[in-house]
This record gives structure tokens, sequence and C-alpha cells, in this order.
């Protein structure tokens, strides 16, 4: 099991990632709480009443973000898997569309099945599709072999690329590449996939690579069959 994995999280990290789930909440439920506050002043200006109304909507869906992406870590650690052969050309080409992938953005060579959950495949994919998405170039180029019983999913982006740290540090609860100002989410969606991806009996790595170069996940998974071998298991 992989070390980094939230189900090894000991009673420290326990609490670090309880204390910055409670930090990142408690900033946009004081900054509503301020602005319900303001809004009462009856002598207020109606144009500085919409401002005020739009950062409290702002503040509400970062709030809402953030349990949105506690509730998705604790059902990866938490609710059943049901793992089975999943063929990963429709799964991938299905996820892609559905995280608002262009068409033509996504190039698919894969002739491979694993054995998995498919519904949190489809989650561990989403989260690495979006991340192509908005750091990646927003184009994704996914290939998968077999290797000593296992189907080894990589996916590639044309992004600029990550450090060793950085390729190190993604994982890591409420990690960001950018500034949470600038981008959605609560940071938890990396920790969400290898969470699953190490229930499901597998590995996710991303490899550092040269400037330029894009970023390489290598996904790795139990029971891989290719092509007519399907029919024999």
């Amino acid at each position: 099991m992989d070390r980094d994995s939230p189900e090894t999280w000991d009673r420290e990290t326990l609490l670090r990632v309880t204390r910055r789930a409670i930090h990142d909440l408690a900033e946009p439920v004081r900054g509503m709480s301020t602005v319900l506050a303001m809004i009462q002043d009856p002598e207020m200006p109606e144009d500085e009443r919409r401002d005020l109304l739009d950062l409290a909507g702002v503040a509400a869906t970062r709030a809402t973000d953030l349990l949105a992406g506690l509730r998705r870590l604790v059902a990866a650690l938490e609710d059943p898997l049901d793992c089975g052969p999943v063929d990963l050309a429709p799964l991938c080409a299905t996820v892609w569309s559905d995280v608002g992938g262009g068409t033509g953005d996504l190039s698919c060579d894969v002739d491979l099945r694993v054995q998995a959950d498919a519904r949190a495949l489809a989650q561990v994919l989403a989260e690495l599709f979006r991340n192509v998405l908005a750091h990646g170039g927003g184009c994704a180029h996914v290939t998968a072999h077999a290797e000593d019983g296992w189907g080894v999913i990589l996916v590639r982006d044309r992004g600029p690329g990550l450090d060793h740290d950085q390729a190190q540090a993604v994982f890591a609860p409420f990690h960001r590449l950018r500034p949470k100002s600038e981008i959605e989410g609560a940071g938890l969606g990396l920790s969400v996939a290898r969470a699953l991806v190490t229930r499901m009996g597998g590995q996710i790595r991303i490899i550092a690579t040269d400037e330029g170069g894009g970023v390489r996940v290598d996904l790795p998974l139990p029971g891989a069959a290719i092509g007519d071998d399907r029919g024999q298991n």
C-alpha cells in the first residue's frame, strides 16, 4: 500500500489535514457572516449591497467546493468497491467527454481491460483529465500496456511539465498548482484518486519531466487482458 495514500495516514497527518480543512472552511464562513452583518445597514447604497452579495456568493462556492471534496475523500476511503473487468478505451472516451474535453483533443491508443471498480476508475480518470484541461495544455494522450499481469495506463499531456518536487507534492491534500483564487475545487482531487487506486490494488505516480515536456501519469492496475485474450477469462 502506498505510504502516501490517505488509508495509511497516521494521527499527526490526520490532525494536519483536519486543521487545514477547518482553516479553509472557516475563511469563507467568516466572509459570509461579515457580509450578512453589513447588508443589514438600511443606509447602504444598493450597488455596494450587490457587490457584497457577490462576495458572499464567492465565499459560499469555496465552502461548497471544500465540503464536496471532503465528502469525496471520505467516500473514496469507505464506500464499497465492486471490481471486475473494465474496458479502458470506451471508459476514457466517456470520461473525457463528461469533464468537457474536446472530441479532437483526446488520443486514446488503448486495447486493454483491467480489474477495477468502473465507477471508481472513472472518477480517477476524471481527476486526471481535469488536470490536463486546467494545467496540461488541454490535450491528453492515453496509452496502456500489459506488464506481468498488470495493466499500465499512461496519461500524458502537453503542459509545461513539473519538476521532481512538484511531482511529489501533487497528491498532498489541499495542494494546488496555482493559488486557490485562480482555480476551482478544494485541492483534494488527486488525494481522492490515490485513495481509490490504492483500494483497487493499484498505484498512481506522476513522473517529473523536463521543462516543456508535459506530465506523464503512470497508473498500474491488476488483471490485464488484451484483445482476443478477453474472451478467455
